[in-house]
């Protein structure tokens, strides 16, 4: 894993560390081309922020964002963490049963609830505004991207919830990397 503090320009207007509108071109470059989980650390954080005591784990129910919930249940397990699934969907119905699905590896030990949200806004807002709902200390997304030329691209998703987000956020960058984690 690759952790950073993103750009910091006006972090103590932002209360985080980067300036509006700017992921960061060196954090945006590593999260295209490296092959590891990336972390993002944004707001100055406590040592007991750090203690990833709730996670937040946004779903697309991609390959992707299965590696995530892998990562983010092998995370929880060491660290005795809760896991919150979150899905964001126009049909609540059929999302809900997904969601169910999406959350049935997810070992007896490891706490955690789930919660199909009803599309409001765009998935980045969506996603923080159930972040800050949950009391998360840390949000691990799939990357949501697509290769080319053996780069990764970033997500909108991704882009957003990175950018705005007070608390760290972890992207699984590249499924590839964690294929052999998943339902072992």
């Amino acid at each position: 894993m690759i952790v950073m503090g993103p750009h910091a320009g006006r972090a103590l207007e932002m209360g985080v560390m980067r300036a509006p509108g700017h992921i960061g071109s060196t954090v945006q470059k590593v999260i295209q081309h490296e092959r590891c989980p990336v972390m993002l650390v944004n707001a100055e954080a406590a040592e007991d922020a750090l203690a990833f005591k709730k996670i937040v784990v946004s779903t697309d129910f991609s390959k992707s964002c299965e590696c995530a919930l892998r990562f983010a249940i092998d995370m929880a397990g060491k660290k005795g963490s809760k896991l919150a699934i979150f899905h964001m969907a126009s049909g609540t119905e059929d999302a809900a049963s997904a969601l169910e699905e999406f959350c049935r590896d997810i070992p007896g030990g490891v706490a955690h609830e789930s919660r199909v949200g009803k599309a409001r806004g765009a998935p980045h807002e969506e996603i923080l505004k159930y972040a800050v709902e949950t009391g998360a200390d840390l949000i691990v997304m799939g990357s949501h991207t697509k290769q080319k030329d053996g780069k990764w691209y970033m997500g909108s998703a991704v882009d957003g919830v990175s950018l705005r987000s007070r608390c760290s956020v972890c992207v699984i960058t590249d499924p590839k990397v964690l294929l052999p984690l998943q339902r072992e």
